[in-house]
């Protein structure tokens, strides 16, 4: 599963913003099981309807030090209201 994964998030980069940032969110982040995929300096919003996940999802970008934190949304996948527009790349 990890070479496949590798395969779909490498083309990730080409979708940053001019300044060659990408901003991510996640949705369904559960415990950010895919935060080692993304491409280094990498912001990233995080969403999931369970806020207990908050605590996971922080220690494991504690160990993906690759990554920005931006923020951690509660909310369901078929509510975006929390996330301002424009204000994502992927």
């Amino acid at each position: 599963m990890h070479k496949e994964k590798e395969m779909l998030f490498k083309n990730m980069q080409d979708f940053s913003d001019p300044s060659g940032k990408l901003h991510l969110l996640e949705i369904g982040v559960g415990a950010g099981t895919n935060f080692q995929f993304y491409p280094p300096n990498s912001c990233v919003t995080c969403m999931d309807y369970n806020p207990n996940f908050q605590n996971f999802v922080l220690e494991s970008m504690a160990q993906n030090t690759h990554l920005h934190f931006e923020n951690f949304v509660v909310a369901s996948a078929e509510n975006l209201s929390s996330v301002s527009d424009n204000s994502v790349d992927v």
